[in-house]
């Protein structure tokens, strides 16, 4: 039975590694089937025009102030700019969704980036 042993040792040793192998190509097929890449990303232009049924645009208008109210109608008029422009282009106000306001403390800074605590908006 010794003779035998490395025989049977190095095929169960190939089996055994086959099977690592074919699973690991196994859950990488599994992983990519759940990923769901369906998004389409366009840069560039086009040298035909494209037709959509349906578009999602984040767009974003940051202001910065000493003080939130004065930083609140400036974003106001940004809003109105971008509604304005978006109604002009053809998009029903009914379609658009403004977030809420998210403000952030602004810190002052030393010439070398590093916050020195003090709140200046």
């Amino acid at each position: 039975m010794s003779e035998r042993f490395p025989q049977l040792f190095a095929g169960l040793l190939a089996l055994a590694l086959g099977l690592v192998i074919g699973s690991a190509f196994t859950a990488g097929a599994v992983k990519n089937i759940r990923r769901g890449e369906d998004d389409i990303q366009v840069t560039g232009s086009a040298r035909r025009p494209i037709r959509s049924d349906y578009v999602v645009w984040r767009l974003a208008a940051t202001s910065e102030y000493a003080a939130l109210p004065e930083a609140s109608a400036s974003l106001a008029g940004y809003v109105g700019q971008i509604r304005q422009f978006l109604r002009t282009s053809g998009v029903a106000d009914s379609s658009l969704t403004i977030r809420p306001v998210e403000t952030e403390p602004v810190y002052a800074v030393t010439e070398q980036g590093i916050p020195r605590g003090n709140l200046v908006g």
